[in-house]
Order: structure tokens, then sequence, then C-alpha cells
């Protein structure tokens, strides 16, 4: 598992809370100018790799994340 995220505490919170990855996926290749894509509900996004112009290969990875804390 990634190591977490630490997000300050709230005004009058104990602890900090911890930003966890899991489940994630990463799409094939897809040229750029002829494609979309959306994460499914609970996901985001957490990285892109592009090469080339506007015709070049696009890679996307996405991930559900959770609080812990």
């Amino acid at each position: 598992m990634d190591r977490p995220v630490h997000l300050p505490a709230e005004p009058g919170a104990h602890r900090p809370l911890a930003l966890r990855r899991r489940a994630r996926v990463t799409t094939g290749q897809y040229t750029e100018s002829s494609h979309k894509w959306q994460a499914k509900p609970g996901a985001v996004m957490t990285g892109r790799t592009h090469y080339g112009d506007e015709n070049g290969k696009t890679t996307y990875r996405f991930a559900t994340v959770y609080f812990e804390g």
C-alpha cells in the first residue's frame, strides 16, 4: 500500500487524517485527440502519461481514495 498523505487536523480535532489510495487501475494507450476518460464513481485520476503531439499516446491512472484516521 502507498504511504498515506497526512492532512492537517481540523481545528478542535484530536488527530490528523491520512488520505490513502487503493484499487489502482491503469488504462491502455489511447490517441490523445480521439478519446476522453472520466473516473468511475468514487475514483479520482492519480496520473497521466503522454508522448508526442495531439496524435500521441496517452495512458491514465485512476484509484479509489479513502480517509483514515
